[in-house]
């Protein structure tokens, strides 16, 4: 009987024919695949750098706006000049802040003022502002602090002393070196206490201001303020306070339909206002 010997079977031969083509291919696929991913994953992280430096850039453009309008103001000369970087800048006189004294029975005083701000359009919807001599970042709804603006509450054993200093921006701005004028204020809404006057507590109350959420966070921190809401007494329509209720420690009001924020702060009712309030 003759052998019939059993060799390798065509479609065998095939068959590992296809499964090394499909193994290959599928190499190919993965490696592709790994190689896109890691491609966009390094594009998201470049953006995210250059967003960040870009961000970093705007601020020291207005740190160094800061520095150079500080220096214009304290120069004797009526002039002086500022530099601000390429970009987008406008300037807006909608935002106010008002100071208003009380002896806890009447109110003493009132003080209205402009708070000019400088407005810098960043990447994004990124906003850099310079306002009363603070730089506000905001971003996606919400403001950050980036530098404090000028405004301070000291504790002198039992109570407190307040200093502001404001500068309103008014004019034009471009790229390039600017022209810096400085006028006195004249306001005839001014009306400070003689210095006779005794005071108890000030109200402090920014308003119109589009970073109104990152003042609510400074001031409650500055005057260690607690939120009206957090009392007993019900919040007051758009955190106007009653100038006949004694207050016994620092009391705070965000609205934000308004975009303003209250401050009462106390202070020696014992002694004049000018000894405890600077303007």
């Amino acid at each position: 009987m003759a052998r019939i010997e059993k060799g390798p079977s065509a479609a065998g031969s095939s068959d590992r024919g296809a499964n090394e083509q499909v193994g290959l291919i599928l190499l190919l696929g993965l490696v592709t695949i790994s190689g896109a991913l890691v491609l966009t994953v390094g594009l998201v992280a470049m953006d995210a750098i250059q967003m960040q430096a870009s961000d970093e850039q705007e601020k020291q453009v207005l740190r160094q706006f800061d520095k150079d309008l500080a220096k214009s103001i304290n120069n004797d000369d009526v002039t002086g000049s500022v530099y601000l970087d390429e970009g987008q800048y406008n300037l807006s006189n909608s935002s106010e802040i008002k100071i208003t004294s009380s002896n806890g029975f009447e109110e003493l005083s009132s003080v209205s003022l402009r708070m000019g701000s400088l407005h810098q359009q960043g990447e994004g919807d990124h906003t850099f502002g310079y306002q009363a001599g603070g730089i506000w970042q905001r971003n996606g709804g919400r403001t950050t602090l980036v530098s404090r603006p000028d405004m301070r509450y000291y504790m002198n054993g039992d109570y407190g002393r307040i200093d502001l200093s404001i500068t309103s921006l008014r004019g034009t701005v471009r790229p390039g070196e600017n022209t810096v004028r400085r006028q006195n204020m004249t306001n005839p809404s001014v009306d400070v206490p003689g210095e006779g006057e005794f005071v108890s507590h000030v109200e402090i109350t920014v308003t119109g201001t589009r970073y109104h959420d990152g003042w609510y966070r400074f001031m409650e921190e500055e005057f260690n303020a607690t939120d009206i809401d957090t009392t007993s007494r019900s919040r007051p329509a758009n955190c106007d306070f009653d100038s006949d209720v004694s207050f016994d420690r620092n009391l705070i009001c965000h609205d934000t339909d308004s975009e303003t924020v209250t401050v009462v702060a106390t202070i020696d009712g014992n002694n004049p206002f000018a000894h405890h309030v600077g303007i």
